[in-house]
């Protein structure tokens, strides 16, 4: 998994870029033992994460890149992960 994020705060600005394995099975055995003991938003559920992660693994498998970004307008942060 590779992670970029643009922050445009003046109190957090800069660009941070990191990169890590991924591991599937582990997120999804916290999540089903632990996600009803995990503070969420209100519309995110373990279930829903558990979905996505299913996704992105499905994807990965068929050779297909899983990625997700995120524009938040107020502030100017960019956020894009990529999982391949």
């Amino acid at each position: 998994m590779h992670v970029r994020v643009k922050s445009k705060d003046p109190y957090k600005s800069g660009n941070y870029v990191f990169s890590m394995p991924v591991p599937f099975n582990i997120a999804r055995w916290v999540l089903r033992n632990f996600g009803q003991y995990m503070k969420m938003d209100n519309n995110v559920n373990s279930e829903a994460i558990l979905q996505v992660i299913d996704e992105a693994e499905e994807s990965i498998k068929k050779g297909e890149p899983f990625r997700v970004q995120v524009d938040e307008e107020e502030d100017g942060t960019k956020v894009d992960i990529f999982i391949n």
